[in-house]
Formats: C-alpha cells, structure tokens, sequence
C-alpha cells in the first residue's frame, strides 16, 4: 500500500492487493479516497504511512477487530439530528460491504463530563470488522468523504478511534 499527504492535507491510499472482506466480497485494488478532505480530523504524517500498511506486515494477529469511534460535536446538537447522523453512518458503512455490525449509542451527560480534557463526547460507534484489510479499505470507502463534508458542514466535530481485538 503506498499513502500520502494531497495539497489539502488529505490522505491518499491505494493497496496493491484486493482486500479479502466478510463472506467473500473484495475490495478493488484501485480503492482510493480521491478527495482532499482529511477523514475527520485525523492528519496525515510521516507515521501514518506505516500504520496504514499494518494490514500487509500483519502486526495484527486477531482474526476480527472492532474499530471504536468517539464523536465529539462541537457544540450540543437536537437528538433528532444526532440520530439521523448515527443512521446515515450505519447505512454507509453496513452498505459497503466492508462492516460486518454495526452499533452506536448516544454519551450519557454527567456533571464531570464539564471537566472532559479533550472533548464531551456527542456519541460512540462500533464496527466490527473481519481483519485489518477491511478496516483500512473503510478508510476509502465510496460515500464517506461525502457524509463527512456535509455533517461537518452542518455540525462541525471531531472523531477520536480505537482499533482493537474484542473487548470480552
């Protein structure tokens, strides 16, 4: 896989492999995110060529991971809206393929959340996914730049992620 930095300061990806995904489907190999939008507020650097390529040195040894969102608006949103952004994300991601669940639920506010030291979270999102290949081409998916513009358009946050093996 080779990545890098476009004049936006987006990533750009492509895998030299077709990705193995779920029951069978694949990933073309010319999987690119084409726009120069960064995915959230994730920035590319120097470091993240390596961390996209995990899939291909297979430093993961798991056969299934969950990727783990934090989404954090920038300011409190209707929960009518939380929840059509929640949905919107679902079927994106449920229609790609790629997901093989999907689960999300809104942050119960408490009063030490005013003392957060990065950000209240707005939400948190799970995908499980069958193996790095497939986490890595979520990250190209079609449709996700586009759903990212337009929320942030409307609702400007910001995501923090986890990857990692089932918790239990």
């Amino acid at each position: 896989m080779t990545a890098g930095l476009t004049a936006g300061g987006g990533i750009t990806a492509r895998f030299p492999h077709q990705a193995r995904v779920g029951s069978g489907s694949r990933v073309p190999s010319s999987a690119m995110l084409r726009d120069s939008c960064p995915i959230h507020s994730f920035q590319a650097s120097n470091g993240n060529e390596q961390i996209l390529d995990m899939g291909e040195k297979r430093l993961f040894t798991g056969v299934m991971i969950h990727h783990t969102m934090i989404v954090a608006f920038d300011n409190p949103i209707p929960a009518s809206e939380l929840d059509q952004y929640l949905k919107e994300f679902e079927e994106l991601v449920m229609g790609s393929g790629l997901v093989e669940s999907f689960a999300a639920q809104h942050h119960i506010r408490v009063p030490g959340d005013d003392h957060a030291p990065v950000a209240i979270a707005s939400a948190v999102l799970q995908l499980r996914l069958a193996d790095l290949d497939a986490l890595n081409a979520t990250f190209t998916m079609p449709g996700a730049v586009d759903l990212i513009k337009r929320w942030q358009g409307r609702y400007p946050y910001k995501a923090i992620w986890v990857n990692h093996e089932p918790l239990a």
